[in-house]
């Protein structure tokens, strides 16, 4: 015998009408902010920051990190480092 629940089973009167919805006990505060803290990401780079770490990864500066964003966001990763393995590009940069 089947239990499940099925569409004829609900009256057929004023059914759209009725709320399905339950109220979450406001003790447990759903949806409330626990403050503002930084993300991992933020306290990663200010440690780097702090202990003279290479805070560019594996970029030499900012100016080639934005460079390689600017790639990335307008041309595409794999555009973009075929673009920088042109024989051209890799003479007058030294990338690193």
């Amino acid at each position: 015998m089947n239990q499940c629940a099925q569409v004829e089973d609900l009256p057929h009167d004023n059914w759209r009408d009725q709320s399905w919805q339950e109220e979450f006990p406001s003790h447990l505060k759903a949806g409330t902010s626990h403050g503002v803290t930084s993300t991992q990401f933020e306290n990663y780079l200010d440690k780097e920051i702090l202990e003279g770490g290479d805070i560019w990864g594996p970029f030499e500066s900012e100016e080639e990190w934005q460079l390689a964003k600017w790639f990335i966001k307008n041309v595409g990763h794999t555009q973009a480092k075929d673009f920088l393995r042109l024989n051209v590009v890799s003479d007058m940069v030294c990338l690193s």
